[in-house]
């Protein structure tokens, strides 16, 4: 049996699908390429997902006035750094 671990970028993604849509992996690339200096994405570190953690809440906070969503969201991102 083989585990194979799920990319930190992988888990962003599909936290932020709940959110988003088909749309997140083009808003979470461009989170990176704006917030990370175009860091290749399979090697986002812990520190990194936080960082991305703030960047999602502000970017989402534009997009919508739901306050509970985005805090939700920023919420399940930070987790992923913690689990």
């Amino acid at each position: 049996m083989t585990l194979t671990m799920v990319s930190y970028y992988e888990q962003i993604v599909s936290v932020t699908t709940d959110y988003l849509g088909p749309a997140s992996k083009r808003f979470i690339d461009r989170q990176i390429s704006f917030h990370f200096n175009n860091k290749d994405h399979e090697t986002l570190t812990k520190d990194d997902v936080a960082k991305l953690a703030d960047s999602v809440r502000i970017s989402l906070g534009l997009l919508t006035q739901d306050a509970k969503m985005v805090t939700e969201a920023e919420a399940r991102i930070r987790a992923i750094a913690t689990a």
